[in-house]
């Protein structure tokens, strides 16, 4: 459990960092203009397969609520193409 923890902790900093919503980053909010500027934009009807990466899959789950992304709730997206 601990490791899953670590590793969302990981790609939850990466698609941050590579998204550029530094914006709210302390208070943990994430403005819309950040996510805006983001090279990923939320579409709630992609599937996994369709994702680019699986930091945009993370990123939709995350950062556009696409909750459909994390079947099993372990926080991870697209477990099956991205573990």
């Amino acid at each position: 459990m601990k490791n899953k923890i670590v590793k969302i902790t990981m790609i939850l900093f990466f698609v941050v960092i590579l998204s550029g919503c530094t914006d709210g980053i302390d208070s943990g909010v994430v403005e819309k203009s950040s996510i805006q500027e983001s090279r990923y934009s939320c579409n709630c009807s992609k599937t996994c397969s369709q994702m680019s990466s699986c930091a945009e899959a993370q990123y939709q789950l995350n950062i556009c609520g696409c909750s459909r992304r994390d079947g099993d709730k372990d926080g991870i997206a697209c477990d099956s193409d991205c573990q």
